[in-house]
């Protein structure tokens, strides 16, 4: 509201009515305006009438005034049914009993979607049969029409549940609802004995297929009877073919083949040194180094291979790379170990010095000691006797008597028809 006038508006009467005959009083008030000066209003009216078409008359009553018509405005409106639209959001669908259940909603004016503020809004979680299964919740629409509310979940009620959102106006009572599913806490009684079944046979299958993989790998190793030549498990103590017993802690020399102490760091037979003692020679860094240059050899012969595979692709990176997928590469130290292996596999030890020397050596490396030459019919003998030797059975008969030895007989004497001593 504006002063227009020439001089100051002094103790006016400003009011707002409801239709201009009836004078329904909304607002009034008196209040000076100085010429030039303007005030600002701002009133607040709930509609409590019933639908009809009215009109909406804003006064300023200021006694003697040359223009009266810019002292009054009207303003038509219509009052319609209340059809509300509400919507209603949760903080979730599957709750467990004694949850919080967070209810937001907004009620709004039908097809128009203008918010309707200050309404009562009820809120309650029912059955299906609209049973109330909580207390119920009351709220007011704020200006904007949201409204907000917490509910608790019930116990004993699982399933398929409602949630009720009801205002209560002049014109009726308008509802909405919203589906949530209660579900029961976990609990051991819940689960069925079928599942338990089901547990308790993976249990028993995958002990089973555990103690299957250790026979397999650990202890289902096989190995050769040495008397019937049976495959049986290396962990038996007895032939289950033909019964005889195994005696404990020996093993075969790689060298002779004659069965010895497991512990043993060379064979009594043959004197061959086992690996648990190094070649003479092999204490120092001399050795490793000599050892490091043939196996440098030995990849150069791979070396070979790459630049002819790789061609102008070959670098000293991708050759490390090809070196990796070739099957007949070996480390270092698996290499070394297989040389060493083959070196003892074909020697023998000097009887002066003990020098491991070639079979086919005829002077020993270290001493110079000329080794006996042995002639073909003595080295057939001597293979028999080695070969027979490999034969050494590690088993012994549990049930077998020892051969008796036959007694020696007694030369006949002169009583017994023998010729007489001269």
């Amino acid at each position: 509201m504006r002063n227009v006038g020439l001089v100051d508006a002094t103790n006016i009467k400003v009011g707002v009515y409801l239709d201009d005959d009836d004078r329904v009083i909304i607002y009034e008030q008196n209040r000076n305006i100085a010429k030039g000066g303007s005030a600002q209003y701002d009133v607040t009216w709930t509609v409590n009438v019933s639908q009809a078409e009215y009109q909406l008359v804003i006064n300023a009553d200021v006694g003697l005034d040359a223009n009266q018509g810019d002292n009054i405005n009207q303003v038509a409106f219509e009052v319609t049914a209340m059809n509300p639209d509400i919507s209603i959001s949760l903080s979730k669908d599957n709750f467990a009993p004694g949850d919080a259940i967070l209810v937001d909603g907004r009620v709004t004016q039908g097809d128009q979607e203008a918010p309707l503020g200050g309404l009562s809004v009820s809120v309650v979680v029912t059955d299906s049969s609209g049973f109330p299964l909580t207390v119920v919740q009351t709220t007011t629409t704020d200006a904007d029409g949201y409204f907000y509310a917490v509910l608790q979940t019930p116990s004993g009620k699982e399933g398929g549940q409602l949630v009720k959102a009801t205002v209560t106006s002049s014109d009726g009572n308008f509802t909405n609802l919203a589906n949530i599913n209660i579900i029961a806490p976990f609990t051991p009684q819940s689960i069925p004995n079928w599942v338990y079944l089901l547990i308790v046979a993976i249990v028993i299958a995958v002990i089973v297929a555990f103690s299957f993989y250790l026979y397999k790998v650990g202890l289902g190793r096989m190995v050769e009877c040495g008397n019937c030549g049976a495959l049986i498990p290396e962990v038996s103590k007895h032939c289950p073919k033909c019964g005889v017993e195994f005696e404990a802690d020996t093993a075969k020399c790689s060298e002779c083949g004659a069965w010895i102490p497991a512990k043993a760091e060379s064979c009594p037979d043959c004197g061959a040194k086992f690996m648990t003692e190094p070649m003479e020679g092999e204490q120092g860094s001399g050795y490793i180094e000599a050892m490091r240059k043939q196996y440098e050899e030995y990849v150069d012969g791979f070396r070979n291979q790459a630049k002819t595979a790789l061609g102008v692709k070959y670098s000293e990176e991708k050759f490390q790379e090809w070196l990796q997928t070739e099957p007949n590469y070996l480390p270092f130290e698996e290499w070394l170990r297989k040389e060493e292996m083959s070196r003892r596999s074909g020697v023998f030890p000097c009887p002066t010095c003990g020098t491991l020397n070639p079979r086919e050596a005829q002077v020993c490396n270290r001493c110079g000691t000329v080794f006996e030459q042995v002639s073909a019919e003595q080295s057939v003998t001597k293979a028999e006797e080695e070969k027979k030797g490999t034969f050494r059975r590690i088993v012994r008969r549990s049930t077998e008597e020892k051969p008796k030895e036959a007694e020696p007989q007694k030369p006949a004497g002169p009583e017994e028809g023998g010729d007489k001593p001269q």
